[in-house]
């Protein structure tokens, strides 16, 4: 099945910190993600840095904001877990048909 809209959709992202901060454990990122008409996902990527020391779990906070063209799904934020070095998050993005 194939969702998408006529209309190209934006949605803006931005990292902040949560128990990680940056710039000693992450890079913090913001943009603007797009999406053409068709296009049902898109990624943002934040990199993390190596730990010399053993500080456990650790996490980034996600948030998308701004949509145009598309209201947003829940969660609108998200929490990124940095653990031994695995991570991944999605966000949903809830499109409108119009």
């Amino acid at each position: 099945m194939k969702f998408g809209t006529a209309k190209t959709i934006g949605v803006g992202y931005e990292t902040s910190d949560g128990t990680a901060t940056a710039p000693d454990d992450y890079t913090a990122v913001s943009g603007t993600l797009t999406f053409t008409p068709g296009l049902t996902r898109r990624a943002f990527s934040v990199a993390i840095k190596p730990d010399e020391l053993d500080e456990g779990d650790e996490t980034v906070n996600l948030t998308l904001s701004s949509p145009s063209n598309a209201i947003s799904g829940t969660p609108f934020t998200a929490t990124l877990t940095i653990a031994e070095d695995v991570f991944k998050v999605y966000l949903p993005l809830i499109l409108r048909n119009e």
